[in-house]
């Protein structure tokens, strides 16, 4: 219990609690460059309960700040159409963090890896299409030719 607690107050204060360039390069070489920054983010959309019908539902996404660590992680978040599965403003939401990274890590990841959650099958295809597009809608119009290799 007070181990958990120590990382809790290590991470709120900045500290480094898990590395990811220790043991994810050996284990992925062509995946991962040191030199090469790359962001991970991470997304879902949370809905009201099912007898609320008129509550807004939540998209959120979060990012990873820095470059080889990946342990520092900002988030954005918007309420948006009741129930509506696709995240209706992902472009703004990617554009920012995308801002943050490259202020943090004085450059632009060369590699993103976008992490969805709470799609259904149904739903899957419709989704990628709309959620990739507005991806890559924020890269280009935020940093001009800019065009990294996408991973969902």
């Amino acid at each position: 219990m007070v181990a958990n607690l120590a990382l809790k107050i290590n991470a709120k204060v900045g500290g480094c609690t898990v590395a990811l360039y220790n043991s994810l390069p050996s284990q992925l070489p062509r995946l991962f460059n040191i030199d090469e920054p790359m962001m991970f983010m991470g997304a879902d959309v949370t809905h009201p309960h099912p007898l609320d019908d008129s509550n807004p539902s939540v998209a959120a996404v979060v990012a990873s700040m820095n470059w080889p660590t990946a342990n520092k992680y900002i988030s954005r978040i918007r309420s948006q159409t009741h129930r509506q599965e696709i995240i209706a403003d992902l472009s703004a939401m990617v554009g920012e963090l995308l801002d943050d990274f490259y202020q943090e890590v004085e450059k632009l990841p060369n590699r993103i890896i976008f992490f969805r959650d709470g799609v259904g099958e149904t739903q899957f295809r419709k989704v990628l299409q709309e959620e990739l597009e507005s991806i890559k809608q924020a890269c280009s119009s935020r940093f001009n030719g800019y065009k990294p290799f996408i991973f969902l």
